[in-house]
């Protein structure tokens, strides 16, 4: 093995130390990257979805301004596609260019995983993914799953390196890369809830692994606390599974017919309270015995201690910059349905409790996402929270001219363009996640 990699770090010619066999061999592999994806791009006919994306991106293109909708994803892609037109034309080709350069970059990202995964490991990998049916044909599709691959890519490497090496420049690269994902389409949900798993098993990992000086009596109740914290979430979500497994159809079930016969009910009628479930009730004794467990390992490992470990950097920055959006969950146990239809949107205006509750909450969820950021650092986190809000904020208002982003009511309006990105992800995964 040690010879393969010596071949490969020999310089292909001795006037050239620098370029070795090594960088020939991955610069081959872009180059077919970029052979496959722009090659014939234009020929394949625009599909239901990639007509939908270029369509509204034309609109805005020509001016005529554009507004959020969850039915088509995050933004970016709109607005890339818009600068895509105004500085190389409107055509099939050009419309396909935002996907295919993630497509590559993606591809390209493998360079950096040489540490991970070795360097016959990255090319071959590489290679891999320029010839994967799946990663070929969604790189020349107007879709976002260009920009998910690379959001993902590069989020867990920004971890993994941070974890290895600590500092600020990788905690900067993932407020960065969540900012793009949230722009771009709701399996940022996903991919964020993997991540914070992930982190907070390997946070619990290293904390219990160390000593906690003359702290042995916090260390018992925080196992205990924490443990209470995992049996009643579990509960939580068996109960919530079982409750909603009768109303979720089947692969072999169709829906009821409309029936045309049927009263109809006013569109604008005010969503009626949902009643308190078992769901929210183990929620909330989980959410309290998580709270204790907390406030054992912050007085018994100490907190300089906390701020030290390296997992807990990225626990506060990625669920600091993504609790506002949650809100949704919180909103859901106040019996306050949440608007997923245009009627139900506009009744709300009416609603000046529902209206409240869901402005409320995402004051709150703000409120606890940026104490938490400045307790953990005030000096790095308004930078990372700048990296991700203010693109995030620009994309979903359409550069400041969406006036729908700035309604009278900005705290209920911003939650209810939430709930409807989440209402999406139902849609997408055939689920219910409130």
């Amino acid at each position: 093995m040690n010879q393969k990699n010596n071949w490969l770090n020999r310089p292909i010619h001795t006037s050239l130390p620098a370029v070795t066999n090594e960088i020939v061999l991955f610069v081959f592999v872009i180059l077919i990257a970029i052979l496959t994806r722009f090659y014939d791009l234009e020929s394949r006919v625009m599909s239901h979805d990639e007509s939908l994306h270029t369509y509204f991106s034309w609109l805005l293109y020509r001016g005529q301004g554009y507004e959020h909708s969850p039915m088509m994803h995050g933004p970016f892609q709109f607005h890339a596609l818009a600068i895509v037109y105004f500085l190389f034309g409107v055509s099939d080709f050009t419309s396909r260019i935002p996907s295919v350069l993630f497509s590559i970059a993606t591809i390209a990202m493998v360079w950096y995983w040489r540490r991970y995964l070795g360097k016959w490991g990255a090319i071959i990998a590489g290679f891999l993914l320029v010839i994967s049916p799946f990663m070929l044909y969604y790189g020349r599709y107007v879709r976002n799953e260009a920009f998910v691959g690379f959001s993902g890519i590069v989020m867990l490497y920004a971890i993994l390196r941070h974890l290895e090496v600590g500092g600020k420049k990788y905690l900067f690269l993932l407020a960065g890369t969540l900012a793009l994902h949230f722009t771009s389409k709701e399996t940022s949900f996903i991919y964020t809830a993997q991540a914070l798993l992930f982190l907070g098993f390997y946070f619990i990992l290293q904390v219990t692994k160390r000593k906690w000086s003359n702290a042995e009596s916090d260390y018992r109740v925080f196992i205990i606390a924490l443990s209470v914290t995992v049996l009643l979430a579990s509960v939580a979500v068996g109960a919530y599974l079982y409750t909603h497994e009768e109303s979720t159809l089947t692969g072999a079930e169709t829906a009821m017919p409309a029936n045309p016969d049927d009263e109809v009910t006013s569109p604008l009628a005010a969503p009626q309270p949902a009643p308190i479930s078992l769901t929210s009730i183990f929620g909330v004794a989980a959410v309290i015995s998580f709270l204790v467990a907390a406030y054992y390992l912050i007085r018994g490992y100490t907190w300089e201690r906390l701020r030290n470990e390296r997992s807990f950097d990225l626990l506060i920055v990625t669920g600091t910059l993504v609790l506002p959006q949650l809100a949704p969950f919180l909103i859901s146990l106040t019996n306050v349905v949440i608007p997923t239809d245009v009627g139900q949107v506009q009744a709300l205006a009416n609603d000046t409790n529902s209206l409240l509750v869901i402005g409320g909450m995402l004051l709150l969820t703000f409120i606890l996402s940026v104490g938490a950021g400045l307790l953990w650092n005030p000096e790095k986190w308004w930078k990372m929270a700048l990296i991700f809000w203010v693109p995030f904020t620009i994309l979903y208002t359409t550069i400041f001219s969406n006036s729908s982003g700035f309604s009278p009511v900005p705290l209920a309006h911003s939650a209810i363009g939430l709930c409807n990105k989440m209402y999406n992800v139902e849609a997408n995964l055939g689920i219910t996640i409130y």
